[in-house]
């Protein structure tokens, strides 16, 4: 079995699962597979604009880029002792959303909203989440 990964920011009560963006949760599975990006796009902070980077005019369309920065997150592991991985969970063994959930997944919206970028960046279905 092994011990499964979730992103949790902690300040804002948001969760970012590895099967919401459409792969497994591992630790490893998440250090060697493009799920790691997602660091990326949600701690994105800066002003500038220089190439290689999302355009200024298209920066907000897109709420989850930087939506974390500054935040106090964690990838936590359903093993920790801290119980944080279930303090954080949104839905049932059977994926039932918890009706008194404290945490938001936003797995889905972090995933469309970079595909989207993807395409507009030029890419393809192959390098879609």
């Amino acid at each position: 079995m092994g011990q499964y990964f979730k992103i949790v920011n902690v300040d804002k009560q948001e969760v970012v699962t590895a099967w919401g963006l459409g792969t497994v949760a591992k630790f490893w599975e998440w250090f060697y597979n493009y799920p790691a990006g997602v660091f990326v796009w949600l701690l994105r902070t800066s002003d500038g604009d220089g190439g290689g980077d999302i355009p200024a005019e298209e920066r907000s369309r897109y709420t989850t880029l930087g939506r974390w920065a500054g935040d106090c997150i964690t990838l936590i592991g359903d093993y920790d002792s801290s119980e944080l991985w279930y303090a954080a969970e949104t839905k049932d063994a059977e994926g039932t959303p918890l009706p008194d959930a404290q945490y938001t997944d936003i797995s889905s919206l972090v995933r469309g909203e970079i595909n989207d970028a993807i395409r507009r960046d030029g890419g393809g279905p192959d390098e879609e989440w």
